[in-house]
């Protein structure tokens, strides 16, 4: 812990506006984060088409992976199946940002959504992260956009989590969550998949450190190629 006396010092040296970044709070640079990427966008939710403040259109992150081919597995799941799975993932995210904010009418949970809702209040009640914002849409000045479910902190270090639902966590969620990394500009956070049952059980994954960098540059490759083709 510093001093009074050296923290001025350390301002004397860097200067006051260095200094308002390096000593500000963990919690204060994430929201900052937040408002220098989320100027503008506009997200259309009937077709998850993210609009730039001109109007013009940018891929999300899932529509970049998906056109990448990580995805393919979705081509033989019956299509029934997969908009059902796709609303229920829907309502099960805005109950779980709703009782993150504190804003949640437990008894107006459908039945079959609040198993999931359950397991994520069990979750947050039973870890130290400490969420900062939640499902907000982003630019990112690279050209391309993205919604991350849940963004904050464990102790000083920032966290990107993903919330699924699905029976299993699928293969691409590590660079999806790179990808809402390298739109927030975070270097080597934390980052998981807290997939959530229908059970009211939940199980973290978490995408360990070692690979960030890995996972950064493969998500950096899914990205380029749209660029290609489009």
């Amino acid at each position: 812990m510093r001093s009074p006396e050296e923290i001025q010092t350390r301002i004397a040296e860097i200067g006051e506006e260095t200094a308002e970044l390096y000593f500000k709070d963990p919690a204060d640079r994430l929201l900052d984060k937040l408002h220098q990427c989320k100027e503008g966008v506009t997200l259309e939710p009937e077709t998850h088409t993210y609009r730039t403040p001109d109007g013009a259109r940018w891929p999300g992150v899932t529509q970049i992976l998906g056109a990448a081919g990580f995805d393919d597995w979705m081509k033989f799941v019956d299509p029934s199946e997969l908009e059902y799975a796709a609303r229920r993932g829907t309502a099960v995210h805005l109950a779980c940002q709703l009782e993150f904010e504190g804003d949640l009418d437990w008894d107006s949970l459908d039945p079959i959504v609040r198993p999931y809702v359950d397991a994520f209040a069990r979750w947050r009640s039973q870890t130290a992260f400490v969420p900062v914002f939640a499902e907000e849409p982003l630019l990112s000045l690279r050209g391309f956009a993205g919604k991350p479910d849940l963004v904050g902190l464990f102790g000083s270090i920032p966290a990107v989590i993903d919330i699924k639902t699905p029976a299993q966590v699928p293969e691409s969620t590590p660079l999806q969550t790179a990808g809402y990394c390298d739109l927030l500009r975070l270097v080597k956070p934390i980052r998981m998949a807290l997939r959530l049952g229908a059970d009211g059980n939940f199980k973290v994954t978490e995408f360990r450190d070692r690979h960030h960098d890995r996972d950064l540059i493969t998500w950096r490759a899914a990205l380029q190629i749209w660029k290609w083709r489009n």
